[in-house]
């Protein structure tokens, strides 16, 4: 277990520090490695390395066997049904991602992370009012969770609720996702210099390290070049907002454009399940 709870402290710190390197790489499969050939029934361990394997090396099969292995394994691990949402949303499965979230809250209704999750995944499935319902769950039970001010800022936004995802947003501590949430409303308001004036700020204090969230801002507007401008930097820069490629709401201004195709075929998700087979459109 300490071999496998170290490698997944190494996991974090390399996602803190920027793109993954491939020192940093070893360093975790060496440690997970250790972990398997100590007991191969571990099932941290195969958790660990499915969160690895898509998170950081972006290899969706590797992590979805090693989730089925941790099923076999230890079919009863508390956080199995919450890693196996995480795959089937990746995989632009929102539905089934749904499912297994609930499993995980139903082992654990107090969890935060879980919540959040399946808020993120009744918005990805069109379920805008659960969306909103779960978020606004989140912020009685952990108002000080991590931009949950701006995730229920969204979902009123999905839902047309321009003033109250104003409200929302204008309350969120994070300023990289009160600046985003705010172009995004302003725009939905149709007030363009507001929404202009929060783009600009987002751009110029957070391009190094929030080229997704700029990227979907732009797609939202309808400004398509810098939409698939900016995704490409956040694909180079390895950033983490692109595991919800498939099925971000906020982006799907762009399926129609032949660049999103091959965007998702870079990614390597071309092969699971279009996650709009189980949805309708909500933005124009």
């Amino acid at each position: 277990m300490a071999w496998a709870r170290l490698a997944s402290a190494y996991m974090i710190q390399e996602l803190m520090s920027g793109p993954p390197t491939q020192i940093q790489n070893r360093r975790v499969v060496a440690a997970l490695e250790r972990a398997i050939a100590l007991d191969p029934t571990l099932g941290w361990a195969y958790y660990t390395r499915a969160g690895f394997e898509m998170n950081v090396t972006w290899d969706w099969q590797a992590a979805k066997a090693d989730t089925e292995h941790l099923r076999a394994v230890d079919p009863r691990f508390q956080l199995l049904p919450g890693a196996l949402g995480d795959i089937a949303l990746v995989l632009g499965e929102p539905a089934r991602a749904i499912e297994s979230y609930r499993e995980e809250l139903a082992r654990d209704p107090l969890d935060p992370n879980a919540l959040n999750s399946l808020g993120m995944a009744l918005c990805a499935a069109n379920l805008l009012q659960q969306c909103l319902q779960t978020r606004l769950s989140l912020l009685q039970m952990y108002p000080e969770f991590g931009g949950v001010n701006s995730t229920i800022g969204i979902a009123h936004l999905y839902l047309g609720q321009f003033a109250a995802a104003l409200q929302a947003l204008q309350r969120e501590q994070n300023d990289d996702y009160r600046l985003a949430g705010l172009a995004l409303v302003y725009w939905g308001m149709r007030r363009r210099p507001e929404s202009d004036a929060a783009l600009n700020s987002l751009t110029t204090r957070f391009a190094a390290t929030d080229a997704y969230g700029i990227a979907a801002v732009h797609a939202y507007r309808g400004e398509t070049d810098e939409a698939f401008r900016w995704l490409d930097r956040a694909y180079r820069k390895h950033d983490p907002g692109m595991l919800a490629l498939k099925t971000d709401p906020l982006l799907r201004n762009l399926h129609g454009d032949p660049r999103f195709q091959a965007l998702v075929n870079r990614m390597g998700l071309a092969a699971s399940t279009n996650h709009r087979s189980e949805v309708s459109d909500v933005l124009t």
